[in-house]
């Protein structure tokens, strides 16, 4: 079972989230606001979406699962790749992963789930010819072990001493 969401709004990197106040502490950027203000909007344009799929995410969690967020980041050319020889790479310009944390807390409020039952998937930029926006796909995940990571990445049974990592 798979659930794509499309047309998520695009997040602030998280080091545009919050601004420091001159006299100390922290507050909201407000790029973060706006985007938190889209989140909201467009959760309630898919209202029927959500309840609907709310009760089968629950279930997920229920049955002591993660709910497995790919997150893909739709955007035209020139926003993934840079042209300025400043750059220390040609991709550079628009950090995916920087994005994720502000992604999973949007998506958290709107599907009324705590986002520490979501575990981190694909996190990739795609290209698109149409505005910047998020794809996301949510699925089940079944919590594994250091143990089952390290024999699927190996082909081996787990060292006693870990020695094959």
């Amino acid at each position: 079972m798979r659930f794509v969401l499309d047309e998520f709004p695009l997040a602030p990197q998280s080091n545009n989230m919050y601004r420091n106040l001159r006299f100390g502490g922290r507050v909201k950027s407000t790029e973060y606001k706006q985007f938190e203000r889209a989140a909201c909007a467009w959760a309630d344009k898919r209202a029927t979406l959500i309840a609907k799929i709310r009760p089968e995410l629950e279930l997920i969690v229920a049955r002591r699962q993660w709910i497995r967020v790919h997150t893909f980041f739709c955007l035209p050319y020139d926003m993934i790749f840079t042209k300025t020889k400043s750059a220390k790479s040609v991709f550079q310009k628009w950090d995916a992963s920087n994005r994720i944390k502000a992604t999973h807390d949007a998506l958290s409020t709107a599907l009324g789930i705590d986002d520490r039952h979501f575990s981190v998937g694909n996190a990739e930029k795609i290209l698109t010819e149409v505005e910047p926006y998020t794809l996301i796909v949510m699925e089940p995940a079944t919590i594994i072990s250091d143990v089952q990571v390290i024999e699927e990445i190996t082909g081996c049974h787990k060292s006693t001493d870990r020695s094959i990592l």
